[in-house]
């Protein structure tokens, strides 16, 4: 991974723009190397997981659909808790 990582910032603009901006905030080269590896590994999953008629996702709008997800959790649980009937009585005769 971290020689695709110095590939991809020799050959591919968007990896060599991501590695100068962040050389540019003080860096350290190893970190670079790895973080490039990083987003690249999670952007390869986003595109072999999307389905055949989804377009690709531009790395402004994969935020948005961090968003997305997390209202759509968000709303699961809260579903989740209006169905919960609450704690059960116990019926004590005497």
């Amino acid at each position: 991974m971290i020689e695709m990582s110095h590939r991809l910032i020799r050959t591919e603009r968007r990896w060599r723009e991501l590695a100068e901006k962040m050389r540019a905030a003080g860096k350290p080269p190893c970190l670079i190397v790895a973080a490039v590896a990083n987003r690249y590994v999670r952007w390869m999953f986003q595109q072999m997981n999307q389905k055949p008629n989804q377009p690709a996702a531009s790395s402004s709008s994969a935020s948005s659909g961090r968003t997305i997800r997390k209202n759509q959790r968000k709303n699961q649980r809260k579903n989740q808790c209006a169905r919960w009937p609450g704690p059960k009585l116990m019926n004590v005769s005497s």
